[in-house]
């Protein structure tokens, strides 16, 4: 780390870069008896967690003194066949050391007077450990060795399917006050799902520091809009707010008395450019237009989103290959984004208009400074003419 730690970057999650198309993600949570730093990479679906565990205090949200009594790292990749390998090991730190208030995960095996665990599902090369306190403890290929440790609520079993989640224990939350802290937050909803004890753990250590509320939702009211919800789960409030999170969110429906579906006017093209504006209406959506209107109408327009955020002409200029397969088809430039290239990593930006349209006085001339006219002259005709832009 090069800047100073603050519990103000508790929690966020941020961007790296790995290549040109794909980014990484990394996070920090920072509490008073825990340290918890966590990296993924999408491009190989990958994720390591570094835990400390000790006495932290702060000072104006600055880490003041850190003593570390236990530390673990943890490894989890889902490889393309779908298993997932996982390993992970603990040390044990005696009494406690005093870590480096700048960057107190610069702690070492070198530290370690002992080890609390040893984990692996799959062979994995250990010569590393040679010379190490670890090499005299073999991993066990039973879980139960994490799950029985102090760092068993950090890494859930299957944690690659969210690597920034974390499940702590301390939480006064009942279930159905979870259930309705995920149903008032769409964010939370693409995070989280049904997992409740994930919201529970996000509510004590960012939900309530963030001030978010647990009753954005009313489950009353959500069964009394829809007779087919109402007849399936009578008043059972915990069923109707599971199906919002698993279903009705997705499917536009809301708990307000505005009418479901029915008024929008969006096209069909604005419903696709709506979709592909938003990450998180993609993984929500996909294709399915009558849903993003419904959004839109029942939440969007309110939310203050854009309609039309996503650039159809300079995702297809970005890239060659698209360009050949639908020559200037927008529609499907934007259904592939969805579908695909969203998840892909793909650039939307790496072509330059600017710089193409200082190549060519001709285009100059005919366009002026008007990027977007650039960007669809090279979509349309400056590729196979065999035009650059860098």
């Amino acid at each position: 780390m090069t800047r100073l730690l603050t519990k103000k970057d508790s929690g966020k999650i941020f961007d790296f870069d790995i290549n040109a198309k794909v980014q990484g993600k990394h996070q920090w949570l920072f509490d008073d008896e825990f340290h918890v730093y966590t990296i993924y990479n999408p491009l190989i679906d990958w994720s390591n967690k570094l835990i400390l565990i000790g006495d932290f205090t702060y000072k104006d949200d600055v880490l003041e003194s850190a003593l570390i009594t236990e530390m673990a790292f943890f490894y989890i990749q889902r490889i393309p066949d779908g298993i997932i390998e996982e390993h992970g090991y603990g040390y044990k730190l005696g009494e406690g050391i005093s870590g480096d208030i700048n960057n107190p995960f610069s702690i070492t095996e070198k530290d370690a007077t002992g080890v609390s665990f040893h984990y692996s599902n799959h062979e994995y090369q250990q010569d590393w450990t040679s010379g190490t306190i670890l090499s005299g403890y073999p991993p066990s290929n039973d879980r139960s060795v994490i799950e029985e440790s102090i760092f068993g609520n950090y890494v859930k079993e299957g944690w690659i399917s969210n690597p920034f989640s974390i499940s702590l224990s301390s939480s006064n939350l009942t279930d159905l006050e979870a259930y309705s802290y995920i149903a008032s937050h769409n964010d939370l909803i693409s995070a989280f799902g049904i997992d409740i004890e994930a919201a529970k753990s996000h509510y004590e250590n960012h939900g309530k520091a963030e001030g978010r509320g647990l009753t954005g939702f009313s489950a009353s009211d959500y069964l009394a809009k829809y007779s087919d919800l109402s007849a399936a789960f009578g008043n059972d409030e915990t069923s109707a707010l599971k199906h919002y999170i698993q279903f009705g969110y997705a499917e536009g429906r809301t708990d307000s008395s505005s009418s479901y579906g029915g008024t929008s006017n969006l096209t069909d093209f604005q419903a696709l450019n709506y979709i592909a504006s938003y990450g998180d209406l993609i993984n929500a959506f996909g294709l399915n237009l009558n849903s993003a209107k419904s959004h839109y109408t029942n939440h969007g327009k309110s939310e203050g989103r854009i309609l039309d955020n996503f650039d159809e002409w300079g995702y297809l200029a970005s890239n060659n290959d698209l360009m050949k397969a639908f020559e200037s088809n927008t529609s499907e430039a934007v259904r592939h984004y969805i579908l695909y290239g969203h998840s892909e990593g793909r650039s939307l930006t790496s072509f330059d208009a600017q710089s193409y349209l200082n190549n060519y006085a001709d285009l100059r001339n005919a366009f002026g400074n008007d990027q977007e006219l650039a960007t669809k002259h090279y979509v349309e005709y400056g590729l196979e003419e065999g035009r650059i832009f860098t």
